[in-house]
């Protein structure tokens, strides 16, 4: 049962009730009430209680057999629980509804202690705490524990409470546990840069701090269990690291099914350690409800086998769904009703569950386990040819004699000892690969392929072709120049692969600015620069350098300037003509490269202007450049920051 907000200009809202049918995985609602505040009352759940408790009492019926039923559990935030049950909320001095313990005030209410009274169904119900109680609960009519039964919900307890709370104490707390403005810049870079590597299991890619008040519980769950320990080890303090691991590594625990079974003692104890320390780190005003809560987490697990099983997750994604139903202001709980009975007319497609392996970076790594003592980590870097165990269908290949690239079903492959082939048919190939079908050895010719990467589906092998983009170094010629794509065969699934490159086709003249050498003096420099004034020039001139390509803004420039010129010819230039130097950005040849990383990166003027002048502020000190060998032997320790600005990011920097 929560609050859903309809509308951003109206306080109007729904407050559902939602069941939850754990055999099935299905979730639907039962009751929804709209108003413009919460209910002041619970009037609205008489029916719905009184429908539970003949459910409870007499089954379900299907198909002539009757089905007994369980209520499992209540799952609500810490407000709508104590309005349910009709108890003092919990910033009330006895707003805990797992013990007895009175709160005290430090500006709020908080739980110092951590060993108190237990409650009891029977107590709750005789009401002993007195002060604990406002009233007698609808839900006490239900044969149901009124303690074990309402669990903690962690979804908003641990990670919107107390891992956010962590956070922002971190970002604006007292200034003894407060982190730097460059320490919270750094961190930010770093969780952002953690993107490539978060597979698709996780529902959200990191964000930065600066977007924390935004953040949603899967993203605060990722920190706290996976992204956390990994990214703040290096900026906090060991004192305020170690217990951060307190916290991460007891829930961790107590998420898995395997490991609650046998280390919910050891969990609990760590979570009691935490919460002792929180008064020594960060003061008694730390320890609120959110806090205090985590002391009672381990009971939950155990009682439910783990915290996932009685989470709010499943709730709050049907809820997003609910809100859809809704189209505009006029009527909404009239329109919800209507979309619920039209979904009843038509049955549901069933859902396939199938366990797709994939075979790209980051989704392809696993862990393979025979028992629950022993596991292995993982990486799929090659598919079976067994489609029907999940592996990916099909394959882009480049075919090595022709230099085309083509994607085709993976039983067109053949593999030796000493090479792989793919059958190809004599046209159609697009229709063919699409339905999937197993190739004619008598009519198909055979040719030699290099298999680049492995495509889960067809509607995928773009996002997938993208991801292997970076490993594009291989495929560098005499001169470093990626070989244009030939024309692709009429009617061939290479169409698709040469639009999502950006590369030109054969019969494009990208042959004419190949340069045979980078460029070592000004006067080649302006001689390629007037050459860039002529229109055909330039739009073969941005092909080559989109063909030269890289993985990101900055490798592309690094790449691009590399090909074009040498690092003697680059140190007499800056960015704006600083220092005596000439000013690059007064070349056509500078709009043609912001032209062309443009094209192939979503990027601004403004970082594009900012990696080309570190290009060129750092290039008399490269390797080969007029002040290398002078540093060298000044310094023995040269900083790593400026040694990469001019190798490809598929090389070895050193």
């Amino acid at each position: 049962m929560y609050g859903l907000p309809l509308f951003k200009s109206s306080k109007s809202c729904f407050w559902p009730v939602l069941c939850y049918i754990g055999n099935l995985n299905v979730v639907f609602p039962i009751c929804i009430s709209f108003g413009c505040s919460k209910p002041t009352n619970l009037d609205f759940l008489k029916e719905t209680i009184c429908d539970v408790k003949q459910v409870l009492d007499q089954g379900v019926t299907w198909n002539e057999t009757i089905l007994p039923v369980t209520l499992k559990a209540i799952v609500c935030d810490a407000p709508a629980r104590a309005m349910v049950k009709v108890t003092k909320q919990y910033s009330g001095y006895f707003g805990c509804d797992k013990c007895c313990q009175k709160g005290a005030w430090k500006g709020r209410v908080i739980y110092p202690e951590i060993c108190s009274t237990l409650r009891t169904d029977g107590n709750f119900r005789q009401q002993v705490n007195s002060e604990h109680h406002r009233g007698i609960s609808p839900f006490c009519g239900l044969n149901i524990d009124m303690v074990k039964q309402f669990p903690v919900d962690y979804m908003h307890q641990v990670f919107l409470g107390v891992m956010k709370k962590l956070i922002l104490t971190w970002m604006r707390g007292a200034k003894s546990v407060r982190l730097s403005a460059s320490y919270i810049d750094q961190i930010n870079s770093r969780l952002i840069g953690l993107k490539p590597f978060v597979p698709r299991c996780f529902a959200r890619k990191p964000r930065g701090w600066d977007e924390i008040d935004r953040w949603k519980a899967t993203e605060l769950r990722q920190f706290l269990l996976y992204t956390g320990k990994i990214v703040m080890k290096k900026f906090l303090p060991k004192r305020l690291y170690d217990h951060f691991l307190l916290l991460n590594i007891a829930v961790g625990i107590l998420v898995s099914p395997k490991l609650t079974k046998d280390n919910t003692s050891l969990a609990h104890n760590m979570l009691v350690k935490f919460v002792k320390e929180c008064a020594q780190v960060y003061g008694d005003e730390f320890l609120v409800y959110n806090v205090h809560s985590l002391i009672h987490l381990h009971s939950e697990a155990e009682e439910f086998g783990c915290l996932d099983n009685c989470a709010a997750f499943p709730f709050e994604n049907y809820m997003q769904k609910l809100k859809t139903f809704v189209r505009s202001g006029n009527r909404p709980l009239a329109q919800v009703a209507k979309r619920l009975q039209e979904m009843t007319y038509f049955e549901p497609t069933p859902k396939i569950n199938t366990n797709i392996i994939y075979c790209s970076s980051p989704d392809n790594a696993y862990v393979m386990s025979c028992n629950t003592s022993t596991a292995k980590c993982v990486e799929v870097i090659e598919q079976g040819k067994n489609e029907n165990a999940g592996y990916c269908k099909y394959a882009v290949v480049e075919f090595i004699d022709e230099g085309s690239v083509e994607v085709v079903y993976h039983t067109w492959i053949t593999k030796t000892s000493d090479e792989i082939r793919c059958y190809w048919p004599n046209s159609n190939a697009r229709k063919r690969a699409r339905k999937e079908e197993d190739p004619v050895q008598n009519e198909w010719s055979t040719f030699k392929v290099r298999i680049l990467t492995y495509v889960d589906q067809p509607e995928a092998k773009k996002q997938c072709f993208r991801q292997s983009t970076p490993d594009t170094s291989k495929f560098e010629g005499e001169h470093g120049l990626i070989h244009p794509m030939p024309t692709p065969t009429k009617g061939t699934v290479a169409e698709d692969i040469e639009a999502l490159l950006h590369l030109p086709s054969s019969n494009e003249d990208v042959e004419d600015v190949v340069l045979e050498a980078p460029l070592s003096s000004q006067q080649q420099l302006e001689n390629l620069d007037i050459k860039c004034g002529e229109k055909s020039f330039r739009k073969s001139m941005i092909k080559y350098m989109r063909c030269i390509g890289g993985s990101n803004v900055g490798d592309s420039i690094r790449r691009i300037m590399r090909h074009i010129g040498t690092l003697s010819l680059w140190s007499e230039y800056s960015l704006k003509g600083r220092k005596g130097k000439k000013a690059f950005c007064k070349l056509r040849l500078c709009a043609l490269l912001h032209g062309a990383v443009t094209k192939m990166h979503s990027t601004t003027a403004k970082d594009i202007e900012k990696e080309l002048s570190e290009v060129l502020k750092h290039a008399p000190y490269q390797r080969g450049g007029p002040k290398c060998k002078e540093i060298n032997t000044s310094s023995s320790d040269t900083s790593t920051d400026t040694m990469y600005l001019f190798t490809d990011s598929s090389e070895d920097s050193s």
